[in-house]
């Protein structure tokens, strides 16, 4: 890279890794870097935290959106990386839940139907609820999801 202090160029390597190559990887390690140049966009930031999430690097997502929340002075930046962190948490959550409910059917030998069959076979203390305080679910498909009522959108993260 001929300018490689020059943070518009990173963004539009960034696009390329992201739009043209599906490498969201790289696109989030290209503007995470460029996100460090001297005058970048704060929402440079966002995009690789974005980008990693998509990527499913939910750690690297994780650790980028955490330092926009705790730096921004922006409130619409503050809130957009709460509802994103918000989002992370409730993907993690459900991973955890539906391996419980794997556990639960091949002890009993039949899928639960609420969380509250996990609880009663000891498997889980209490039904937990999303970071929006609404408690999962199971759905239709036999899956640990978010109840209707949830303030989470999973979107952000898919």
């Amino acid at each position: 890279m001929a300018n490689p202090d020059y943070w518009r160029l990173w963004q539009d390597l960034g696009f390329v890794y992201y739009w043209d190559l599906q490498d969201y990887a790289g696109a989030s390690r290209a503007f995470r870097i460029g996100s460090e140049r001297p005058g970048a966009q704060v929402w440079l930031k966002t995009l690789a935290a974005a980008a990693a999430a998509k990527g499913g690097e939910r750690e690297a997502s994780w650790l980028l959106w955490s330092e926009i929340y705790r730096h921004a002075d922006n409130e619409q930046i503050r809130k957009s990386a709460q509802d994103h962190l918000a989002a992370l948490a409730a993907q993690e959550d459900l991973g955890r839940l539906n391996s419980l409910l794997l556990r639960y059917r091949e002890l009993f030998g039949q899928p639960a139907r609420a969380l509250g069959e996990i609880v009663a076979a000891g498997l889980l203390f209490r039904v937990p609820v999303d970071p929006s305080g609404v408690p999962y679910i199971v759905n239709s498909q036999g899956q640990a999801d978010l109840s209707p009522a949830s303030g989470v959108d999973l979107k952000l993260v898919r």
